[in-house]
């Protein structure tokens, strides 16, 4: 099973799901686009953004509120 999209909006704990999520899922789990909300540079403790980055996403745009990584 392959996801193709996810998004997400979890109020400021975007971060947290989302480096949970790949560090813990099966890679079989892990989506090829993602749509997340943020707010601010400063909103996280951890970069999630980063880290998709470390494993294989790519930015390809920035909306209004919305960061859009896929691969």
């Amino acid at each position: 099973m392959q996801v193709d999209s996810l998004k997400i909006d979890v109020e400021g704990f975007e971060n947290r799901v989302l480096i949970g999520f790949f560090r813990d899922a099966m890679r079989s789990l892990s989506p090829r686009a993602v749509v997340i909300e943020r707010l601010s540079q400063n909103e996280w403790q951890q970069d999630c953004i980063s880290d998709m980055v470390a494993r294989g996403f790519a930015m390809t745009r920035r909306r209004r509120n919305n960061t859009f990584p896929s691969r």
